[in-house]
């Protein structure tokens, strides 16, 4: 294998997954957790992989996969740090893949921004309005890719 295709499998390795029904390579390509699938248009969790209709308030609300929940029965061979350490991982995957869609907005803010700035030059208040709420969904990334740190963390002082 030479290196360029190296670096294209880690690539597809590090931003893409497997669909869930059909196998098909997915990237995710925005912000929401929500995946529709392009080949079998099967809808499904970015996250847990899961059939998205799973996420409801009915089996125990939209991002019940946010949340760490020991399988002590597939993990009961495992020693402490192992535990500790299925449990950082669990976290890390989603600050991560939080943090993935904060740049993304970030992108489309200055994406928005150019395009929208071109419609209404000379009319700053409407764009000011406009950059209010995208610097409120970009921000509201970045917190929500920080509370897996903090989650983690508290977790820990609980035990």
């Amino acid at each position: 294998m030479n290196s360029n295709n190296y670096l294209d499998y880690l690539w597809k390795e590090v931003n893409s997954k497997k669909c869930p029904k059909c196998a098909a390579d997915i990237q995710k390509d925005s912000g929401c957790m929500k995946m529709t699938c392009t080949c079998c248009d099967h809808k499904f969790c970015w996250l847990c992989l899961k059939e998205w209709e799973q996420h409801s308030d009915k089996t125990g609300g939209f991002y019940v996969c946010n949340m760490f929940k020991e399988d002590k029965e597939k993990n009961k061979e495992l020693n402490n740090k192992e535990k500790k350490l299925k449990q950082l991982e669990f976290y890390a995957d989603r600050f991560f893949e939080h943090r993935k869609s904060h740049e993304e907005a970030i992108r489309k803010r200055t994406v928005i921004l150019r395009l929208f700035g071109k419609y209404v030059a000379g009319q700053e208040p409407q764009l000011g309005y406009l950059e209010n709420a995208l610097d409120l969904i970009v921000e509201s990334r970045r917190a929500i890719s920080n509370t897996y740190g903090q989650a983690y963390f508290l977790s820990e002082e609980a035990k």
